[in-house]
């Protein structure tokens, strides 16, 4: 901030906006801080699996050992970017999710599952400094705007034929309907494999786990400056296990796939009625592709 700057502030008449003014700019300053704090751990981390030691880095930056270890604890890790690639001061999160209508008032509503999925971004989010809102896509329709930044998209195809459209940018992991029925299938065309939901049969009397299966990874968007992070199941219980997957290996997916575009399967296992997450690992390789 620039002395000029700081002396417009000064000579601000009225005290209540004096200090508003202050602290929209303390606000403005810390976001800041924290974002070339990530920038430089990132830059730091490359330098060590690049082959430099903690006693190279250290010199080069010209500071003592203890201080780059402090360095390297401050500010959010650099697995941020795989939530926001562009992690300006302030940058928003977005989180689209499907918007449902309940049968019996017509008023929408989000599953259970896709709650719970939203709350443990939100919460991640919020360790790594971000703030987010949640974009409805409603059921049926599905229209949301994909070519903006920070996007992480809750939403499988059978939703959306937007989406639908625009996952099929992936070279690896790719959603085919099955004939003559609303639920899709993932395929993995690199292997010639299908990952079929046990979800898309309505056996309500059977009381064994259910399989469920979600694509995860960074999607090119339609306009084809950017993208936007996937975690979509077949079904609900699908989507929530993919968020918990990521989550649970968010450090281990930067170390994989840094800013590249990437993507995988993931294979969840959930309770019969689809309400409790009993597990999601990983199906397929996750596939790096070039950006």
């Amino acid at each position: 901030m620039r002395d000029h700057e700081v002396e417009s502030i000064r000579q601000i008449n009225d005290p209540v906006e004096r200090a508003k003014a202050v602290g929209r700019e303390q606000s403005r300053l810390s976001g800041l801080i924290d974002e070339l704090a990530g920038i430089r751990r990132e830059a730091i981390d490359e330098m060590l699996r690049g082959g430099m030691s903690q006693a190279d880095v250290a010199r080069e930056l010209g500071v003592t050992r203890s201080r780059l270890n402090k360095l390297v604890t401050t500010g959010p890790g650099p697995e941020r970017a795989l939530l926001v690639p562009k992690p300006r001061a302030g940058a928003l999160l977005t989180l689209a999710v499907v918007e449902k209508q309940e049968s019996t008032h017509a008023r929408p509503s989000v599953l259970v599952t896709t709650r719970a999925a939203v709350a443990q971004l939100e919460r991640l989010a919020g360790e790594m400094g971000l703030e987010t809102e949640v974009a409805m896509v409603r059921e049926g329709i599905g229209y949301i705007d994909l070519n903006r930044d920070n996007l992480a998209v809750l939403v499988g195809p059978r939703i959306s034929p937007l989406i639908a459209q625009a996952i099929t940018a992936d070279p690896v992991i790719k959603w085919r309907r099955i004939a003559d029925t609303e639920n899709w299938l993932l395929t993995n065309a690199r292997e010639n494999v299908e990952y079929r939901s046990d979800f898309d049969e309505r056996d309500a009397a059977s009381t064994d786990p259910r399989t469920c299966y979600a694509h995860i990874g960074r999607i090119r968007r339609p306009d084809g400056e950017g993208s936007f992070l996937y975690l979509g199941g077949a079904h609900g219980p699908g989507t929530a296990g993919a968020v918990d997957f990521f989550i649970r290996n968010v450090a281990d997916l930067w170390q994989r796939a840094h800013r590249n575009l990437w993507s995988a399967v993931v294979k969840v296992t959930a309770s019969p009625d689809g309400k409790n997450l009993l597990g999601a690992e990983l199906a397929t390789p996750i596939y790096v592709h070039k950006r």
